[in-house]
């Protein structure tokens, strides 16, 4: 459904990839492991054909407290 609609298909995206950052952000590591979930999973239940390919940016990259997930383009 998502292949048809560009619009959805950018919003399943960006969901996914906001979900991730979210559990990659959560302090508690013993509950939320994000190498644990599988993305390709995550992203067929959104409708996506494949995962969004992201990369961890440290915070000596960014010059900023927060480690976050990165969409590579």
């Amino acid at each position: 459904m998502n292949a048809e609609n560009k619009d959805l298909q950018h919003l399943a995206k960006r969901a996914v990839v906001s979900y991730l950052r979210s559990v990659h952000l959560m302090k508690d590591k013993s509950v939320f492991k994000i190498d644990e979930i599988d993305k390709q999973k995550l992203a067929t239940s959104y409708g996506l054909l494949n995962a969004p390919t992201l990369e961890i940016v440290s915070k000596k990259d960014r010059g900023d407290r927060v480690a976050m997930l990165r969409e590579q383009a």
